[in-house]
């Protein structure tokens, strides 16, 4: 049932039950899907098996709503969310808790909101040593299960007690969990401002700890990683580091080694896999591990390097050693980009002088060399990128003697993570092998809960919740080899878009998708969706679609202001930063209208988008807003209910409107909302799945059952695009010696080239 390589987490978690149980496994009955919170009661159910008890559970992708979930189930008796302000800014989210539980407006304020992970590690440790911080010798990582144990292990310098904690992906209540672990009597997590920045989650942790206002301030606050990096390093710098001894890897195949051989207990079957942080050697490995000879994957290079990946499809495909010598391969985004640049000029490019690297220490080190242009000082650090070699490298470099990493597998996977501190603790092979190992962070946490609790846990009530346009035109002018057909058609990260050349390819006369500028946007897609039923043009053809939260903000903006006669000469967004920090879009956006410095020091910064939206609302009617009324969510579905509903102002028709963040749901809700008598969405099934969602489409324009039935549903990008070549050709199609890979090479190339084709130059 669940052969085959996949990128889809509930496929993932269905190979991990059925080699346990090693006779088939029992996932057939269980809906398969990315949706964290279904994923859940599908367990649940599967663990009760007499149906569950999630039907009372909403099932939501919203965090806020599984926070309330959880309180409520708690207080037995209706719970008392409702003066929670429901959001998935973690930050807010802290807030919330800690101004309820002092009932007098909490003491948030005075913390910096930030999206920055690695300062609130920082802001932590140095608010609990009250005198200007210390995290150099803490191993920097972005898990947060792992920055936990590490804050508790620096402390009792033995071990850690990580155990007992719960794990949770909540950055804030992880953060609870350490601090009301240290103070051992009901915590005090109150006064700290909950955020998904680290750097700000560091900071508040090492001002609470200092009480007197922490050593933060020359830390620059920011989203960028990089930047992060930077500031850690810098800070600690000043006396060396290295970790070359430690195998590193984000790589899906080392997790699925891990959850093998945990089960296997005795070395597992994982050694003739090789361990690689490339998704492209775990599909390999799969393939050659089923057919058990070899399989056909050995003559392409595994690396988890872009421009290799891609010249690896071309060569096979040429199979006459391609074009791709002259391309340098290297992990490094910057030099995909550079060589795509430098082949396009033809003679040499002006690249050079920058480091290739996706590896973010070494893109810190090529600012930084770029900045000093005399060398920089990153030379002793590893190049790699594997976020978990970084913070090696960091720690190393901190400890100059060599770190102390090795015996700590890296993995991206949190569970693992959870089961490497707990076993580091224990010193004694740990007792995770009770553990469940999954990517499915809602098991992880039942895990935990049922650890605890040791007789069966208590998680079944409790609800869970956690360009592909340029890669189908690279395969398309890779089989005409003349060029192909895709130049006409923009390139872009958005999954409309890839839709829109789908379809405009089959209808071979231009489709109707060409006015529609692709995005990712969900509003775009809904726009898109509106139009082309509407086939007049629709209302949303004037607004520019991007993948930019920014300029979706300007776009609206500019589209208000052309009928009221403002800045009606291009807008006026181009002086606006564009950026994906949601709070700080909203404050661009203010002070542009203002134009004499804004007003955002009222404005709550947070990356919650139902409070930006609120934000701007209560801005415009200037005198207390009206969004009391509209339930704070970053759920899509909400959000526009919550936009039709105030338009409608007298509750409006989303009701009978499934809310969630499931993207085909959302087009569903919008067509038959338009349709107005059950619409014909009953038939499509709801998926996140890209593959779906195109087949749903297809099947809905053909209306007759369409042709989606011999195309293998999957989350996997190139899956999907051999499902749409092998279509077109009709005949077998010519996938098979494409390599299926989750690359996102193309994507990269997309945004160059975009950039380029603008007259603008590459800056990333």
């Amino acid at each position: 049932v669940c052969s085959g390589s996949t990128t889809d987490v509930s496929s993932l978690v269905c190979n991990v039950i059925e080699r346990e149980e090693e006779e088939g496994g029992g996932c057939a009955e269980i809906e398969r899907t990315t949706d964290v919170s279904s994923l859940v009661c599908n367990v649940i159910e599967r663990e009760e098996e007499e149906g569950g008890g999630c039907a009372e559970i909403e099932r939501t992708t919203d965090v806020s709503s599984l926070v309330c979930n959880v309180i409520e189930r708690e207080e037995e008796e209706g719970g008392g969310c409702a003066e929670i302000e429901r959001t998935t800014d973690v930050s807010s989210l802290v807030c919330n808790v800690i101004e309820r539980e002092e009932e007098e407006g909490g003491g948030c304020a005075e913390i910096e909101r930030t999206t920055d992970v690695s300062s609130l590690v920082c802001n932590v440790i140095e608010r609990e040593e009250e005198e200007g911080g210390g995290c150099a010798e803490i191993e920097r990582t972005t898990d947060v299960s792992s920055l936990v144990c590490n804050v508790i292990e620096r402390e009792e310098e033995e071990g850690g007690g990580c155990a007992e904690i719960e794990r949770t992906t909540d950055v804030s209540s992880l953060v609870c969990n350490v601090i009301e672990r240290e103070e051992e009597e009901g915590g005090g997590c109150a006064e700290i401002e909950r955020t998904t920045d680290v750097s700000s989650l560091v900071c508040n942790v090492i001002e609470r700890e200092e009480e007197e206002g922490g050593g933060c301030a020359e830390i620059e606050r920011t989203t960028d990683v990089s930047s992060l990096v930077c500031n850690v390093i810098e800070r600690e710098e000043e006396e060396g580091g290295g970790c070359a001894e430690i195998e590193r890897t984000t790589d899906v195949s080392s997790l699925v080694c891990n959850v093998i051989e945990r089960e296997e207990e005795e070395g597992g079957g994982c050694a003739e896999i090789e361990r690689t942080t490339d998704v492209s050697s775990l599909v390999c490995n799969v393939i050659e591990r089923e057919e058990e000879e070899g399989g056909g994957c050995a003559e392409i290079e595994r690396t988890t390097d872009v421009s290799s990946l891609v010249c690896n499809v071309i060569e096979r495909e040429e199979e006459e050693g391609g074009g791709c010598a002259e391309i340098e391969r290297t992990t490094d985004v910057s030099s995909l980009v550079c060589n795509v640049i430098e082949r396009e000029e033809e003679e040499g490019g002006g690249c050079a002088e920058i480091e290739r690297t996706t590896d973010v220490s070494s893109l810190v080190c090529n600012v930084i060399e770029r900045e000093e242009e005399e060398g920089g000082g990153c030379a002793e650090i590893e190049r790699t990128t594997d976020v978990s070699s970084l913070v090696c490298n960091v720690i190393e470099r901190e400890e100059e003697e060599g770190g102390g990493c090795a015996e700590i597998e890296r993995t991206t996977d949190v569970s693992s993570l959870v089961c490497n501190v707990i076993e580091r603790e224990e010193e004694e092979g740990g007792g995770c092998a009770e553990i469940e190992r999954t990517t499915d962070v809602s098991s992880l946490v039942c895990n935990v809960i049922e650890r605890e609790e040791e007789e069966g846990g208590g998680c079944a009530e409790i609800e869970r919740t956690t360009d592909v346009s340029s890669l189908v035109c690279n395969v398309i002018e890779r089989e005409e080899e003349e060029g192909g057909g895709c130049a006409e058609i923009e390139r872009t990260t958005d999954v409309s878009s890839l839709v829109c050349n789908v379809i405009e390819r089959e209808e071979e006369e231009g489709g109707g998708c060409a006015e529609i500028e692709r995005t990712t946007d969900v509003s775009s897609l809904v726009c898109n969706v509106i139009e082309r039923e509407e086939e007049e043009g629709g209302g949303c053809a004037e607004i520019e679609r991007t993948t930019d939260v920014s300029s979706l903000v300007c776009n609206v903006i500019e589209r208000e202001e052309e009928e009221g006669g403002e800045e009606e000469e291009g807008g006026g967004c181009a002086e606006i930063e564009r950026t994906t920090d949601v709070s700080s879009l909203v404050c661009n956006v203010i002070e542009r209208e203002e134009e004499e410095g804004g007003g955002c020091a009222e404005i709550e910064r947070t990356t919650d988008v139902s409070s930006l939206v609120c934000n701007v609302i209560e801005r415009e009617e200037e005198e207390g807003g009206g969004c009391a009324e509209i339930e704070r969510t970053t759920d899509v579905s909400s959000l526009v209910c919550n936009v039709i509903e105030r338009e409608e102002e007298e509750g409006g028709g989303c009701a009978e409107i499934e809310r969630t963040t499931d993207v085909s749901s959302l087009v569903c809700n919008v067509i038959e909302r338009e349709e107005e008598e059950g619409g014909g969405c009953a038939e499509i099934e709801r998926t996140t799945d890209v593959s779906s969602l195109v087949c749903n489409v297809i099947e809905r324009e053909e209306e007759e059952g369409g042709g989606c039935a011999e195309i293998e549903r999957t989350t996997d990008v190139s899956s999907l695009v051999c499902n749409v070549i092998e279509r077109e050709e009709e005949e077998g199609g010519g996938c098979a010696e494409i390599e299926r890979t989750t690359d996102v090479s193309s994507l990269v190339c997309n945004v160059i080239e975009r950039e380029e084709e603008g007259g603008v130059g590459v800056r990333r």
